[in-house]
């Protein structure tokens, strides 16, 4: 019995983002399977670097609740040949 006090369930979302794209997606899914099923939403980058909470991951890794997923796409060369 929980006495009258509502129990919040976690928060099990992971916010994801691709420049100014931003999507909250469940954790539990790899960063391959959130690459398969919203990178057109995402417009990602093929070339894009993965980045979870500040480091680089594979696209094996299992998001958490809670973590920040962030795609960077790799800055352009202007002037070289």
């Amino acid at each position: 019995m929980n006495n009258g006090v509502l129990i919040q369930s976690k928060n099990t979302m992971v916010k994801v983002m691709c420049g100014a794209n931003v999507q909250d997606v469940n954790a539990g899914m790899t960063v391959g399977q959130i690459k398969d099923e919203f990178g057109e939403v995402l417009n990602l980058d093929d070339q894009a670097k993965t980045i979870l909470n500040g480091q680089e991951v594979d696209d094996d890794y299992t998001v958490q609740e809670n973590d920040s997923l962030e795609f960077v796409k790799p800055a352009g060369d202007k002037g070289t040949k």
